[in-house]
């Protein structure tokens, strides 16, 4: 099966995940941040690495965007914030590292970050914020800490394994490990 892929301003779906959406690179170009009209980007599967491209948070087109199951490295683009109509971001399976950004879209309901070990610091509290978040996964992650009630009471489908990570809260029990967790990550985190 061969799938053909074009980088245009007059798509608004682009459908390249798996086989292969490959450039000599191995990277996503920046010229996508010139699309106006793409809507729809899922390139789950394509060995795409480096950074996300910061030009990403140009097309405020996006309602998806499926960037999973790549190589993709660096922090999440605290750009992708300027995506205000993003319903679903889908990060997992990547090599992500650093913190959760401190802004994110408004619009989000469904935020998958799981299987990227490099994610470190706390939950933060702009989750709380995303008033349409039905879907958040954390599995695998660095993360650590307490998760906010308030996520527990709101997100239908919150995963997270507590008894692998230092992640506790919504009915998981912080133990010493997790305590032990915390204070390791918060050392690192600090100046």
């Amino acid at each position: 099966m061969l799938n053909v892929c074009w980088f245009t301003t007059c798509y608004s779906f682009l459908n390249c995940s798996f086989p292969l959406f490959v450039y000599s690179t191995g990277s996503l170009p920046t010229e996508i941040g010139q699309s106006r009209t793409l809507r729809i980007l899922n390139l789950k599967d394509n060995l795409l690495n480096r950074t996300i491209p910061t030009e990403l948070g140009r097309v405020t087109t996006l309602v998806q965007l499926h960037l999973d199951d790549n190589a993709f490295s660096g922090t999440i683009p605290t750009e992708l914030s300027n995506l205000a109509n993003l319903l679903e971001l889908k990060l997992e399976d990547n090599a992500l590292v650093g913190t959760i950004p401190d802004v994110l879209p408004p619009s989000l309901e469904e935020l998958t970050l799981n299987e990227n070990p490099g994610l470190i610091g706390r939950v933060p509290l702009v989750l709380t914020k995303l008033v349409n978040l039905t879907r958040l996964d954390l599995r695998n992650t660095g993360l650590v800490g307490e998760i906010p009630n308030a996520l527990c009471d709101t997100i239908d489908d919150l995963q997270f394994d507590c008894r692998v990570t230092g992640l506790c809260g919504c009915g998981c029990e912080c133990s010493i490990q997790n305590a032990l967790a915390n204070i390791l990550a918060a050392s690192k985190t600090e100046p």
